[in-house]
């Protein structure tokens, strides 16, 4: 680096200069590295919005000034957090960007997106609108990841749309996993969902699917005893659990079996 450089576009004349410099000629001018000029620029543009401002009008930002794509992730990772409508407005200009320079930036507009969806929180899903939400399934159906999933599903059950965050939650038990702290809790809100929507024998099979896979797991053992002993079932806990790994369908008809013998009206 420069000291001289470095020293001058501390003032915030000179960086204007050499960013109405960039602006005109699409390039940077000569003794200004990129380092150094992405540095001042993030310490004088502190608001992202204002910040937008200038990349609307300079869609070749990103390629001119950030010197490489651990900075590139860590400048969208301030952006994506934005409301959204100004993230909106950022995403349009990452994807006007790959389609300019396909072949540099083909990931930058994943990267972007999956920062956005990666940091959304729980308390924020039922304040979403609907574009909002339709933003988020378009990306997710076309990027299917365990995690995207996950989160489609968590964000359409806080919103009580069961039967859709239910089908995210299953195609998130056909991906290949281990059986850790997300898949249990994938088990478990599969199984709220069906007894939500009064399937109580299907609710019972993912809870011992749950207790099967973590016998440790306080929730499911409390959730399966309050089922069985709702529905005078308590001495078939350990035939149920056997039945469990024969699969769901197996399960099914045993236990509708065991109602239909005891003359129990469930679904």
């Amino acid at each position: 680096m420069n000291l001289y450089e470095d020293y001058y576009l501390q003032d915030k004349g000179i960086f204007l200069l050499v960013e109405k410099y960039i602006l005109e000629n699409k390039k940077l001018p000569k003794g200004v590295s990129k380092k150094v000029f992405y540095e001042n620029f993030m310490r004088i543009y502190k608001d992202p919005k204002k910040a937008l401002n200038y990349f609307e009008k300079m869609n070749d930002f990103f390629s001119l000034v950030i010197p490489d794509h651990e900075t590139l992730i860590s400048f969208f990772n301030i952006f994506s957090t934005m409301a959204f409508d100004d993230f909106i407005r950022f995403y349009n200009v990452v994807k006007n960007l790959k389609e300019q320079h396909l072949s540099e930036f083909q990931d930058s507009l994943n990267d972007f997106v999956s920062l956005r969806v990666k940091n959304l929180q729980k308390e924020q899903f039922k304040n979403f609108n609907a574009d909002e939400i339709e933003f988020y399934k378009k990306y997710i159906i076309e990027n299917p990841t365990r995690a995207n999933l996950i989160k489609l599903g968590d964000i359409l059950f806080q919103r009580e749309n069961y039967t859709e965050s239910l089908k995210y939650y299953i195609d998130t038990l056909l991906i290949p996993q281990e059986p850790d702290k997300l898949y249990k809790s994938v088990l478990r809100k599969i199984s709220q969902i069906y007894e939500i929507n009064n399937e109580i024998i299907r609710s019972l099979y993912y809870l011992f699917l749950l207790h099967k896979t973590d016998e440790s797991h306080q929730i499911a053992t409390r959730e399966i005893n309050r089922l069985l002993k709702y529905h005078h079932l308590t001495n078939y806990f350990s035939e149920l659990l056997e039945q469990v790994s024969l699969g769901e369908d197996t399960f099914i008809l045993y236990l509708k079996k065991i109602f239909n013998e005891r003359k129990i009206d469930i679904n």
